[in-house]
């Protein structure tokens, strides 16, 4: 019967089998040494990527929140110039 048990414990267990002595106790904790750096590297890269998306993220919002600050500005001289001129032309007719 084979047990439910995830593959790398098996692999890890079949390792320790073949082993004999400090040598093999040896190898597998320079072998988690080594997995540790792996998944630390892993890690950091990740959160490098993280920050730089965010980075990018809040240039892009800046953007866009200036750009439509302009649009607003805009919109509101095309208001202001139009109130002035129907101001001068209803002063013109009346």
């Amino acid at each position: 019967m084979r047990l439910n048990i995830p593959f790398i414990f098996q692999f890890i267990f079949a390792i320790m089998a073949n082993m004999k002595g400090q040598g093999g106790i040896q190898m597998l904790l320079t072998a988690e040494q080594e997995a540790q750096q792996t998944v630390t590297g892993a890690r950091n890269m990740k959160m490098t990527r993280l920050r730089q998306a965010k980075q990018e993220a809040d240039r892009e919002a800046a953007a866009y929140r200036a750009y439509l600050e302009d649009e607003h500005r805009r919109k509101d001289l095309e208001v202001a110039v139009v109130s002035i001129k129907g101001k001068i032309l209803f002063g013109l007719l009346f």
